[in-house]
């Protein structure tokens, strides 16, 4: 009984943190970047991957450096409108253990801490696709998959 007591109480209490402040609608959760292109070409996702968590109105995006599990954090906050979605980092600032609250500049993002604003072109359950048009004219697109 007392086993069964402390499952419910560990279920209750891992439900309860997993949505802070309740769920965001279809961009909670954690994306993984599969593709990133320019006009129609691909492009190369710099390291060993890059994941995109969204929660509240923050977003943390990891990035991935080597085989080795070596990473750096990137936070910001993030808000949507209608198909809009807007990125806010500062600029230039670090902290400690290569977290970051900078852009992350492997995406093409400006560094300047100026708001980013992608074009969300398709949302599923399982799948996302960004599109995001840079202040030299450049377009680029990502693609997503949801981890979890």
């Amino acid at each position: 009984m007392r086993k069964a007591i402390t499952f419910i109480i560990l279920c209750v209490l891992t439900l309860s943190c997993s949505q802070n402040n309740g769920h965001i609608g279809p961009i909670f959760g954690s994306w993984s970047l599969i593709e990133m292109t320019s006009g129609g070409h691909a492009l190369e996702i710099a390291g060993n991957g890059t994941v995109f968590g969204f929660q509240d109105e923050v977003v943390q995006i990891t990035h991935i450096l080597n085989s080795y599990g070596d990473f750096t954090k990137n936070f910001g906050n993030f808000k949507i409108e209608g198909t809009i979605l807007t990125l806010q980092f500062e600029a230039g600032l670090s902290g400690d253990e290569g977290y970051q609250y900078t852009a992350p500049y492997w995406m093409h993002f400006p560094e300047d801490g100026t708001p980013i604003r992608l074009d969300i072109k398709e949302i599923g359950a399982k799948t996302m696709i960004w599109e995001y048009v840079a202040t030299n004219g450049i377009t680029y697109n990502y693609k997503f998959k949801k981890t979890w």
